[in-house]
C-alpha cells in the first residue's frame, strides 16, 4: 500500500507573549487529555495553555532559572509530571496543575543541563537528566533509579532517552567534548562503543 502524507490543519494560535524563543512541549496523559506546555529560551517561568482556546491556564517561575531542559512524562493513573532542569537539580510539577511535587532525590544533583522523560520496559516511566553524571529517576515518586550512568570525561549537556523495538528502550547522552554515550536505562548497562568526531554529527543530523 502507497503511504499516505500526514494532513495536518492548524485548530489554534497562542500567543506566549514571550519576544522570541517559545519552546513548547506537547503530551498526552493516560486519559486522552493533550497537555500544553511552553518556555522561553532564556526565562525562568513555565506556562501551560488551554489547547482548545489558548488560554493561559497557570505559570510557575522557577527559583533558580528554569533551562531550557524540560519534559513530560503521562504515567497510567499518575497524571502528567512535568520535570525541569534548572542549577540546582531537577524539579517536578504536576502539568496538569503546576503544583510543585517534592522530589528530594532529583533536587540533589547540582546542575542538570537537560532533562528528558521515557518507558522502561514494563510500561515504567522515568526521567533521564545530563550533568555531572547521567541521572535517572522514577517519574511517579521522584525516586532514583540505580546508580549514575558514568563514563563521560566532562559535562553532560544533554540527554534522551529514545524508546526501541520489542519493548526495549535506549538512553544516548552528549558532552562538552562532543562525545556520545549511550546505556540500557533498565540495567545502568553500557550499550556500543562512544560516539566522536564525525561519527557523532552523522547521528545528529539522522
Amino acid at each position: 500500500m502507497k503511504p499516505q502524507p500526514i494532513r495536518t490543519s492548524q485548530i489554534q494560535v497562542i500567543r506566549t507573549g514571550r519576544a522570541y524563543g517559545a519552546r513548547p512541549l506537547l503530551a498526552e496523559t493516560a486519559d486522552g487529555q493533550l497537555v500544553v506546555l511552553s518556555s522561553s529560551h532564556g526565562g525562568d517561568r513555565c506556562y501551560r495553555w488551554d489547547p482548545a482556546t489558548g488560554r493561559e491556564m497557570w505559570s510557575v517561575k522557577f527559583y533558580a532559572g528554569g533551562g531550557p531542559g524540560k519534559a513530560v512524562a503521562c504515567p497510567s493513573g499518575g497524571g502528567a509530571v512535568l520535570a525541569s532542569a534548572n542549577e540546582v537539580g531537577v524539579w517536578r510539577l504536576d502539568a496538569l496543575t503546576g503544583e510543585e511535587l517534592s522530589s528530594p532525590y532529583m533536587e540533589e544533583v547540582s546542575t542538570v543541563w537537560d532533562v528528558d522523560a521515557g518507558v522502561l520496559p514494563g510500561g515504567r516511566h522515568f526521567f533521564v537528566g545530563a550533568g555531572s553524571d547521567v541521572f535517572r529517576w522514577d517519574a511517579v515518586s521522584g525516586d532514583p533509579l540505580g546508580a549514575p550512568l558514568t563514563g563521560h570525561r566532562g559535562l553532560v549537556m544533554a540527554v534522551t532517552a529514545v524508546p526501541g523495538r520489542n519493548g526495549t528502550a535506549l538512553i544516548a547522552a552528549g558532552d562538552e567534548n562532543g562525545v556520545i554515550l549511550r546505556w540500557d536505562p533498565k540495567t545502568g548497562d553500557r550499550t556500543g562503543d562512544p560516539i566522536a568526531g564525525s561519527r557523532a554529527r552523522i547521528m545528529q543530523i539522522t
